[in-house]
Formats: C-alpha cells, structure tokens, sequence
C-alpha cells in the first residue's frame, strides 16, 4: 500500500508541481482563480514545492519501514492535507470553482492513505531462530 500512495503521491505532486511552475496562469484560469504578479510568483513557489515533494516520494517510494520512511510520510501527510485544505477553503469563498474539488479530492486521498499507513503499527522485527 505505501508504495502505491508514494507512486500516486509522486503523480500528484510532479504534476501539479510543473503545472503551478510552469503554466501558473493557465492552471489558475481552469481552476477559475484569477492573480496578480505577487500572486502568480507565490503559486509558482508553491509548484515548486509540490514538485520537490513529488520527486521525493518517487525517489523514496521502495523506503523500508523505518523512522525515515515515518519521517517522509509525515511530510507528505501534512503537505497534502493542508494543500487540500486551502483549496478546499477557497472554493467555499468563492475564489475557485467547483473543479478545484478534485485538486481537493486527490491530495486529501493521498494525505489520507499514507496517514493510514503512517497510524499502522509497526511489523514485528524477525529473529533469527
């Protein structure tokens, strides 16, 4: 299961990544946001960030249980969640549309899948007999 949440969560975040990156005012117009400079410099930041998370999760998603493999899914878990809660936040005000629900839907189930996989107990460690 945590390989295929790090799998969708590195398609997710490389491209929303080099979408916000790249094409932030196309990106914005689908989502029916509108934005000035600072704005469109911020969103593109934020593409950024999104890619690195994408291509940590890529990179990391064969990671042995283990406290650094809890330590990425963290990360992820609360990137995504809160990605997916702004977003959310601005289509009930108004500022996107009804499209941004599925930039919503698809961060929040990532977030929600490795928080799940985060929450499960731990495999017992083998012993040698």
């Amino acid at each position: 299961m945590y390989r295929s949440l790090m799998a969708l969560a590195a398609a997710d975040g490389i491209a929303f990544g080099l979408g916000n990156l790249l094409l932030p005012d196309i990106v914005l117009s689908i989502l029916g946001g509108e934005v000035n400079a600072l704005g469109g410099s911020i969103f593109q930041t934020l593409g950024a960030a999104i890619l690195g998370y994408g291509v940590v999760a890529w990179f990391l998603r064969e990671l042995e249980d283990g406290p650094i493999r809890r330590g990425v899914i963290a990360g992820v878990v609360i990137s995504f969640a809160t990605i997916a809660l702004v977003v959310g936040l601005a289509v009930l005000s108004g500022l996107l549309n009804l499209l941004a629900w599925a930039v919503v839907g698809i961060h929040a189930a990532v977030a929600i899948g490795l928080l799940i996989v985060l929450l499960r107990p731990a495999a017992p460690a083998l012993t040698p007999r």
